[in-house]
């Protein structure tokens, strides 16, 4: 049986979603006001960031579907450079839906703070099964 890098690349990903989600399982769920507090300490003049809060608020009540989303929206959560957004769509392309939540450590350029900064308004549906998974994986051969 031929494993080749990408077979092993994709082995990594699970194990990695597995055994390392203290990282992002840490979500809390903290107010939406203390949630913006936290991305907006700066903000004296409410009128500024008003749109921006609103945003935001729709975004904790109703998560962005990360299997779904598209660039424009989840560039409007301002919580994202033009560098992780390419990052990410890059990497959705290359490997399909993402399974878990705990996959977005393997894009390059998520750090830790950014993946904190954007859980409370996303999400994954769609998921696909583990046997899918397994599909993926054989396909890869």
């Amino acid at each position: 049986m031929k494993v080749n890098k990408k077979s092993y690349r994709l082995l990594f990903y699970l194990l990695l979603s597995i055994v390392n989600p203290l990282i992002l399982l840490a979500q809390d769920d903290a107010p939406i006001d203390a949630i913006i507090d936290r991305f907006l300490p700066d903000a004296e003049e409410e009128g500024d960031y008003e749109a921006l809060i609103d945003l935001l608020n729709q975004y904790y009540q109703n998560p962005i579907n990360l299997n779904k989303v598209d660039r424009q929206v989840l560039s409007d959560l301002q919580l994202l450079n033009e560098n992780q957004l390419t990052a990410f769509f890059d990497y959705r392309k290359k490997f399909g839906k993402f399974i878990s939540i705990t996959e977005l450590q393997a894009i390059p350029s998520f750090d830790p703070t950014t993946i904190r900064s954007i859980l409370p308004f996303v999400k994954i549906e769609d998921r696909q099964s583990s046997q899918s998974f397994w599909k993926r994986l054989k396909e890869e051969k």
